[in-house]
């Protein structure tokens, strides 16, 4: 009887000594992981207000220029390199930048058997969305209310981080957009039917 009881004993240990490191493991990662989200969210803010402060000052500029481009022709006004780093905590992140005006405040209710699936609550001023593509998986959206212009473009870790500020002519209609990143087209959704 005094082998078994050792033996139970031994093992009541180990079960014990095992239950014992895996609540201070998942305590350890719950720190870590709170610590990582609390850094991303710091970095993508300083990105995402550097992004909005910028945008705020080549609006500005671009605003006051007194460029008029022919009929169908677009002229570049003004652009801002931003010089965001490449990582967040050394996770993937991307910036979008958003209308007020553009198809994602057109699809704030759009549902698929009752259930919403805009990503975007309210769309009813201007947004730049700052977010990690990697998990964790982290989201910072900023307003920009008064803005009369369209803003558009999505990077990713800091490629092609720059601000153009575009004024074209379309059928004797002269529209401003602001554009992040490569300007590879200019949209301007007027209608959805």
């Amino acid at each position: 009887m005094k082998g078994q009881s050792r033996l139970v004993s031994y093992m009541l240990t180990v079960l014990f000594s095992i239950l014992v490191l895996t609540s201070i493991s998942a305590l350890v990662y719950t720190v870590y992981r709170a610590a990582l989200e609390r850094e991303i969210r710091a970095e993508l803010t300083q990105i995402a207000t550097q992004t909005k402060d910028n945008l705020i000052k080549i609006y500005d500029s671009g605003k006051n220029s007194r460029i008029q481009p022919t009929n169908y022709t677009s002229a570049l006004i003004s652009e801002i390199d931003l010089n965001l780093p490449d990582s967040v905590a050394r996770l993937n992140y991307e910036i979008d930048l958003i209308s007020a005006s553009s198809l994602h405040s057109y699809l704030t209710a759009a549902t698929i058997g009752g259930v919403n699936i805009s990503g975007i609550k309210d769309a009813s001023a201007a947004k730049v969305i700052a977010k990690t593509t990697q998990d964790p998986i982290v989201a910072l959206e900023f307003d920009l209310p008064n803005l009369d212009i369209s803003i558009q473009g999505k990077i990713r870790n800091g490629l092609n981080d720059v601000l153009r500020y575009y004024r074209y002519n379309q059928n004797s209609t002269v529209y401003d957009t602001v554009i992040l990143g490569q300007p590879d087209i200019i949209i301007r959704i007027t209608d959805i039917r």
